[in-house]
């Protein structure tokens, strides 16, 4: 049963696009329900349907770096439609994919469930985990100590203005590396040892 609601004609054009998509993922968990959409294309393979949305996702998304940048943040009448139809696009190709990993059973699978239940965990610590990989650069570079309490990671205007230039794309896989595996590792080891625990003897 709908809900009627009533927006603010003075918020910004960010709230607005956002509010789209929000009723858009209602829409479309309520038209899956109810086998109105895409249900006529369900007897294809579901890698195929996912191969399908990346392609319309990357194809737009093609277009909007040839004519224009586009991004929620500032978002024109111009680069709204490709931006609108890529993230759509984008949002359904991250379902099929889903879809297409729980129906098969691999590790990988397993992996995205623990992370999936321990994303809380992740949340609570990869800031902390950053100030790792800050640490690292500071004694490879030889940065001043003071710069470890920029948050949440040291930035490139942040390493130029101590007169370090480098490859920061580099370090960005560092920061996702240690933020995100570090926590996750430690709940695989903590479910490890409370399973040896509790096991029969």
């Amino acid at each position: 049963m709908g809900k009627d609601f009533h927006l603010p004609l003075g918020i910004s054009q960010k709230t607005w696009m956002a509010t789209f998509f929000f009723l858009f993922g209602n829409a479309w968990r309520r038209w899956e329900e109810g086998g109105t959409l895409l249900s006529r294309y369900d007897g294809a393979p579901l890698w195929l349907r996912c191969l399908i949305i990346a392609v319309l996702a990357l194809s737009v998304k093609v277009i909007i770096l040839l004519f224009g940048h586009a991004s929620m943040l500032s978002i024109t009448f111009k680069g709204a439609l490709p931006y609108v139809v890529a993230a759509l696009s984008g949002s359904v190709m991250v379902v099929y994919v889903s879809r297409l990993l729980v129906a098969r059973a691999s590790r990988l699978r397993s992996f995205l469930v623990f992370t999936g239940r321990h994303t809380f965990e992740v949340l609570t610590w990869h800031f902390s985990c950053f100030k790792l990989v800050s640490l690292i650069m500071i004694a490879v570079y030889g940065l001043p100590i003071e710069i470890l309490a920029f948050f949440p990671a040291l930035s490139s205007a942040q390493l130029q203005a101590e007169g370090v230039s480098i490859s920061w794309s580099l370090w960005w896989w560092a920061y996702l590396l240690v933020g995100a595996g570090i926590p996750i590792l430690w709940q695989w080891i903590r479910s490890r040892v409370k399973t040896a625990n509790f096991a029969p003897r």
